[in-house]
């Protein structure tokens, strides 16, 4: 009786597939990055918006709409400068 031939076996590894060494990591986290910033800015303006509008007789709404939007954009610009 003869050995059976040795045939290639397909690799099947943590690479993921031909198309993932194709996209850089760093590139996709930024994405992110960015698109979580448009989700936050989006969300700013339509909540402003409303509070603006409904709430127009609290005292409180434009001094806390103008420490959300100084918060944010503080913690987005340190965000960006890649601080540790």
């Amino acid at each position: 009786m003869a050995a059976p031939s040795m045939q290639a076996v397909p690799h099947i590894g943590p690479d993921l597939g031909p198309a993932f060494g194709l996209v850089d990591p760093n590139a996709v986290a930024l994405l992110l990055f960015y698109l979580i910033v448009l989700l936050v800015i989006i969300y700013t303006l339509i909540a402003g918006y409303h509070w603006i509008r409904f709430g127009h007789r609290s005292l409180a709404t434009i001094p806390a709409l103008a420490v959300h939007v100084t918060v944010s954009l503080a913690l987005i610009g340190y965000a960006l400068t890649g601080l540790p």
